[in-house]
């Protein structure tokens, strides 16, 4: 069984979601990784490289873009899943562990969640 059969890809997309209420998860593989490690593995016995996959947390916006991205890079789907439908719990993670895995990529924007 897949360890990740909650997340759902789209056809022709690397990416995964994992659909909560009013938000979801997005996993989304480093493309740059799959495609080297892929050639490399192929011609050589080089073990695969380190990537930049990226987990974010994506609420709809109150702004003038139409989603917030809270981004952490490295893969955190067990993580979020153990967290469960909980957007306060999911930002509070994202929170404590902005600062080492933080992507610059985030949006970062004040979000009202009475932490």
């Amino acid at each position: 069984m897949n360890e990740y059969s909650n997340w759902k890809t789209k056809e022709s997309h690397t990416n995964m979601i994992l659909q909560q209420t009013g938000f979801y998860i997005s996993y989304n593989p480093s493309i740059e990784k799959m495609i080297a490690d892929e050639i490399i593995t192929s011609i050589t016995t080089i073990p695969p490289r380190e990537g930049k996959d990226e987990t974010a947390i994506v609420v709809p916006s109150a702004g003038k873009i139409p989603y917030d991205f809270f981004i952490l890079n490295g893969d955190f789907r067990k993580e979020y899943e153990e967290i469960g439908d909980d957007l306060k719990e999911c930002i509070k993670f994202y929170l404590k562990n902005k600062e080492q895995y933080g992507s610059k990529f985030s949006t970062d924007v004040p979000i009202e969640l009475n932490i």
